[in-house]
């Protein structure tokens, strides 16, 4: 396992860090919340996370990395749910992932929105482009790539390639 300088993290009760993992310099993993045994994070073996990533969690979720993944330069993960990242998942750079909605309308006032919470899965062997951002209760299914600065707002097939704002179907991959 090789740790770069100023990596941190709060709870480090809830860290699962497998064999042959690489994380870069300025990791930080916040997790957020009370004292908790029911939450982890889980980085599986030959995980590579290179500079900056942030990684902010409630306590009594759960995050897990699958082995081979890659996660690129100044990604930001937001969970208050769970989180699931496949084996062999390529996360490019400054790409944004948070499982929190708020509601929103007039007999809400703004600074006390009440928030959703939903499960995202990134099945193995998908691509998430530059910039991508990744919203709450998705699950990106086997092999799919999602382009640069796309935003993934529902379910994405297997073996297709999606982009926009809001992602759309492009093509199949063959």
């Amino acid at each position: 396992m090789t740790i770069g300088k100023n990596f941190s993290i709060n709870w480090p009760h809830q860290l699962k860090i497998g064999d042959n993992v690489r994380i870069g310099i300025g990791m930080s993993l916040v997790i957020d919340g009370i004292w908790s045994d029911i939450g982890f994070i889980s980085i599986e073996n030959q995980v590579e996370i290179k500079d900056y990533v942030k990684l902010i969690k409630k306590s009594d979720s759960k995050c897990v990395i699958g082995q081979t993944s890659f996660i690129g330069d100044n990604v930001n993960i937001s969970i208050a749910s769970d989180l699931i990242i496949e084996r062999d998942c390529l996360i490019a750079s400054g790409v944004r992932i948070s499982d929190t909605n708020h509601l929103y309308g007039k007999d809400i006032e703004n600074r006390k929105c009440a928030t959703i919470n939903a499960f995202i899965n990134i099945k193995a062997g998908t691509w998430i482009g530059l910039n991508a951002c990744i919203l709450s209760g998705v699950i990106i299914s086997e092999n799919s790539v999602i382009a640069a600065g796309s935003v993934v707002n529902k379910d994405i097939p297997e073996w297709e390639i999606w982009g926009g704002i809001p992602a759309k179907y492009l093509k199949r991959i063959q």
